[in-house]
C-alpha cells in the first residue's frame, strides 16, 4: 500500500469544506472521548467557512435600487421625449432650441443603458450642462424646467440610497482564507 501525502492546503475551498465536514462526521462516529469536546469548535469553525463560502447573491436594498433606477430612466426620458416634441414645432426658435438640447444631450450617448455609476455621472454633467449659461434660456423657453428638476431629483434620490447599499454589501466581509485556518 502507497500512502500519498497529499497537503489540504491544496483544496479548493469547496473541497477543503466538504473534507472538514467529512472529518466532523468521522469523528462524530468514533466517539473518541480525546477528541469529543474539540467537535463544537470544529464545527463552529465549519459553519463560518460555510458562511464565507456562500455569500447572498442580491442584497436586500437591490429592488429598491432597481425601482429608483427606473424612476430616474422615466425622468430622463420624459425630458427627452418632450424636447424632442419641438422638432415638430411650427415656431422656428423653438425647433432650434429643442435640437441644441438635443445635441447636449447627444454627447452622453444611450444614458439609460449606462450602468449605474456610469448613468448617474452622465446625468450630473447632464444636468450641468443644461444650467450653463448658454442653455439655461433654452431650457426656460421650452418649459421643461419642472422635468430638469424632476431629472434631477430623481437622480439625487438614487445617488444617495445606492451609496447606502453599497455600505451593507456583506461581499468580502469574510475572509476565506483565515476561515480555512482555523477549521485546519
Amino acid at each position: 500500500m502507497i500512502l500519498e501525502v497529499f497537503p489540504i492546503s491544496r483544496l479548493q475551498n469547496l473541497e477543503h469544506f466538504r473534507f472538514a465536514k467529512n472529518v466532523l462526521t468521522l469523528c462524530r462516529t468514533a466517539n473518541i472521548a480525546k477528541l469529543n469536546p474539540k467537535l463544537p469548535e470544529l464545527e463552529k469553525a465549519i459553519e463560518m467557512e460555510d458562511l464565507a463560502l456562500n455569500p447572498p447573491v442580491a442584497n436586500e436594498l437591490t429592488p429598491q435600487v432597481v425601482a429608483l433606477d427606473e424612476e430616474r430612466d422615466r425622468a430622463y426620458q420624459a425630458l427627452m421625449s418632450r424636447v424632442r416634441s419641438y422638432a415638430f414645432d411650427e415656431d422656428n426658435e423653438l425647433r432650434n432650441a429643442g435640437a441644441r438640447i438635443e445635441d447636449v444631450a447627444a454627447r452622453y450617448g444611450n444614458v439609460i443603458r449606462m450602468n449605474y455609476d456610469k448613468e448617474t455621472a452622465a446625468i450630473e454633467n447632464f444636468l450641468t450642462d443644461l444650467k450653463s449659461e448658454n442653455i439655461r434660456p433654452l431650457v426656460t423657453k421650452l418649459g421643461v424646467t419642472a422635468l430638469v428638476d424632476r431629472l434631477e431629483k430623481n437622480n439625487k434620490a438614487f445617488a444617495d440610497f445606492f451609496i447606502r447599499r453599497l455600505s451593507t454589501d456583506q461581499r468580502g466581509k469574510y475572509d476565506v482564507k483565515a476561515l480555512r485556518a482555523e477549521t485546519d
